[in-house]
């Protein structure tokens, strides 16, 4: 009974997937990503650069592929995300409120498998989403 247990467990493994979403600064300006993803709360993302700001990881049985990445994007993406921008302006997206569109997964591209079991998709950042943040969102005032 034993040695049936045992080959039972070796012959069900599972194996690690996951989607990462990725941010890129196509702009001058300094920007940091507070978020409520517990790998990514704070992101720092300088002009120029990208950085990772959301992750999402489940098991399979040895059978995944980008139809199933597609779906954990929709957890890979961080609920509410609020970017800081220059430390002057600040502008935060949320699910649950009108201001969503960090939040929608329509606003992401494929950029790619990067391992076997790996994805990731992206957002970049650029002198529009600054014009929208300076416009839209709050002013950071100094204490």
């Amino acid at each position: 009974m034993t040695m049936a247990l045992l080959t039972s467990c070796i012959a069900v493994a599972d194996y690690l997937y996951g989607v990462g979403v990725r941010y890129t600064n196509d702009t001058e300006h300094h920007i940091v990503l507070m978020t409520d993803n517990k790998y990514y709360e704070y992101v720092e993302i300088l002009p120029g650069k990208s950085n990772l700001g959301g992750i999402s990881e489940g098991n399979h049985g040895g059978n995944v592929d980008k139809s199933d990445a597609e779906d954990m994007l929709l957890h890979a993406i961080p609920r509410t995300i609020t970017v800081v921008w220059d430390d002057e302006y600040s502008i935060t997206c949320n699910v649950n409120e009108s201001l969503e569109y960090l939040v929608d997964v329509n606003n992401y591209s494929y950029l790619g498998k990067k391992k076997k079991w790996y994805w990731e998709y992206g957002y970049t950042f650029t002198e529009e989403d600054y014009e929208y943040a300076k416009m839209y969102g709050e002013k950071i005032v100094a204490e």
